[in-house]
This record gives C-alpha cells, structure tokens and sequence, in this order.
C-alpha cells in the first residue's frame, strides 16, 4: 500500500484530488497504527474509523451527506500504478459525462480490460489469448498468477503501451480495481450487503438503464486476485513496480511510508467535484 500512498501524496500535491479517505479495517494493531500514522503526512489524508461496522458501511456515510456536484473515485488497496498525466483527464471525462454510471480505469490484471487489451493489440503477439470472462467474472486470468505475472512484466516494460483513445463498454460484470462515480447516484447504493462490485457494476445499471464504460487512455495497475496470490512472488512485483514510481511521484515518499508499510490495507480518495474514496 505504500506505493499507492506515495501517488496519492503527489495527486495531493498537485491539486488532482482535495481528499484521500482511508478506512482503517486492518487486523492487527500494529497494522492499524501503521494506517492511523498516513493523516501526518498530508492535511488531505483523513483515516476514518469504522466503529465495528461492516467493511460496506462507508457507502451509508457518504450517502447520508450532500455530495451531489463530486466524483468519487474507489480504489482497490493494491493498486500500484497510476498515471498521473491521464488523471486529470479521467476526472474531467466524469464529471462530463452524467449518465455513465461507472467509469472504469484501464486496469492492468482485470480480466475485462485484459481481453479488451489483447483485441486492441496492445499485447504480445505470443501472449496466450484472453478470453472474455463469463459474464465479466473470473475467468482465466483471474484463475492464473503466471499470466497476471506475465502482464505486469508487459506492462513495467512498456507503462504506456496498454492506453488507447476512447471508451470501451463493460457489458457485464467488472471488477471494481478503481472507478468512479457520481457523488448524485449515492442514493442509489442502498441495501448493500457483501458483494458490492455485483451491486455497483450489475444490478445498479441493469435497473437504471445505464452502462459502466472502461477509460481507455488512463492505466492503473492491481498487483493481484487473492487467487493469484499463492503462485505470485508478489514482493518481486512489488520491487519493480517501487522502481517504475511514475514520473513526479517523490520516491522518499515511498520509502517513508515502506518502511512500516503492511502489505494491503484501506485506502479511500475525496474531492470536491473529484472525490477519491476506496475500500479496505
């Protein structure tokens, strides 16, 4: 989570987004003091306590405040790239666009973006074929860590070789690594219990009769999939990806923060017509 931190810091920095929310579920005490130290190193930085109530709560939270003209944006804990130069753009494409109900980043290991990728040619000509996962869930990437290894080691090659012009509808089910939505639509995601990538990609715009779309232009990278977690050497994707830091990004940032950095933990963005907001 360190390296996700130290992008924050710099969006920070750089007046992308005016607040970064991160709910502290970790397990451990260590772990929890660990989170509770990120509101010193930014006035932007609030660590917000869930009380003992359930990890989806914090939908309840901002639902029942006035957050109509902002952009939220969620963000998975093991993110650990994101273009900075697109950011901008994905937030101004947001906020333009009123009847999207998800604006999905193009995620590096999402099995919808993956297949997405691969049509486009943006991969390999020798890298397996990805199928489209059924009904947007699981699926053969999301099954295997030698070939969401394979596509970080694409991807750290070449970090601006998977954005393309454009969106791209998600017709199905999409893993929820980092999207947005509509501070105006938080009425909408009520009743929510569990599963909220099913609640938040499907049944809300089956209902609405709207559609989620992927930002083609705007890469992020999620290391991985707990299915993917046990044939991963994650710690050496973890090191490379410490190294690509994406220009502007301070890398004292990164070490700071590491040096009593647990793995994966909460983290969550605001901002006033651009919010960031994420999950443990």
């Amino acid at each position: 989570m360190a390296i996700l931190v130290a992008y924050v810091l710099e969006a920070l920095r750089r007046g992308l987004v005016d607040e970064y929310h991160v709910w502290n579920y970790a397990r451990t005490p260590k772990d929890r003091v660990w989170v509770d130290s990120l509101a010193g190193h930014h006035p932007g930085i609030r660590v917000m306590a869930p009380q003992g109530k359930p990890f989806d709560a914090y939908y309840d939270h901002y639902r029942l405040q006035d957050h109509g003209d902002a952009v939220f944006i969620k963000v998975d804990d093991d993110i650990v790239y994101i273009d900075l130069e697109q950011l901008q753009q994905f937030i101004a494409y947001r906020l333009q666009d009123q009847e999207t109900f998800l604006l999905s980043a193009n995620v590096v290991n999402n099995g919808v973006c993956a297949y997405f990728q691969q049509q486009c040619g943006l991969l390999p000509a020798d890298f397996p074929r990805m199928p489209y996962p059924p009904a947007g869930m699981y699926g053969l990437l999301w099954e295997r860590a030698d070939l969401a290894t394979r596509l970080h080691e694409v991807f750290l090659h070449a970090p601006h070789s998977i954005g393309y012009p454009g969106t791209t509808r998600a017709p199905d089910r999409l893993s929820i690594n980092f999207i947005s939505y509509l501070g105006r639509d938080l009425n909408l995601i009520q009743g929510l219990r569990g599963d909220d990538e099913d609640m938040l990609s499907v049944k809300i715009p089956q209902a609405t009769g709207r559609s989620n779309l992927i930002c083609n232009a705007f890469a992020v990278s999620h290391l991985s999939f707990y299915s993917q977690d046990a044939g991963m050497d994650r710690q050496a994707l973890l090191h490379a990806y410490a190294g690509l830091l994406a220009p502007g990004v301070q890398r004292d940032d990164h070490q700071r923060l590491a040096r009593g950095a647990l793995p994966f933990s909460p983290a969550a963005w605001l901002r006033r017509a651009r919010r960031f907001f994420a999950r443990p």
